[in-house]
């Protein structure tokens, strides 16, 4: 786990989160629970698979949200990767703002836009 990620475990309601790489590897990812690595790669895989098939129906989607009961999955593409958040609540984009002030300058500090 690097600098930025041991800063983002400390973020209220974070479950997980990683940092997933153009060629599918993990920049950096970090747990409050019991998920592998392995699982955020392939989860964030499947979010990548799902923003570049809205492309592909000329739907211009860079981010998502995914319930699942009382969590949620959020995921966000940039030209260095995409970041995705499980986290222990629903959100709204007041959530959504608040969680991305506080990552995007520990993802910046880690040269990861």
């Amino acid at each position: 786990m690097n600098k930025a990620f041991e800063q983002i475990a400390l973020i209220q309601g974070l479950i997980a989160a990683a940092f997933v790489l153009p060629d599918g590897q993990l920049a950096g990812w970090c747990a409050n629970s019991a998920i592998a690595p392995e699982t955020l790669a392939f989860v964030g895989a499947t979010c990548r698979a799902a923003l570049s098939a809205s492309r592909a129906e000329q739907r211009a989607v860079h981010a998502g949200v995914a319930v699942f009961g009382p969590q949620t999955l959020v995921f966000r593409e940039s030209t260095s990767g995409l970041f995705v958040a499980y986290l222990d609540s629903p959100v709204d984009d007041a959530v959504l703002a608040w969680l991305f002030d506080q990552v995007d300058p520990l993802l910046k500090s880690e040269g990861l836009e």
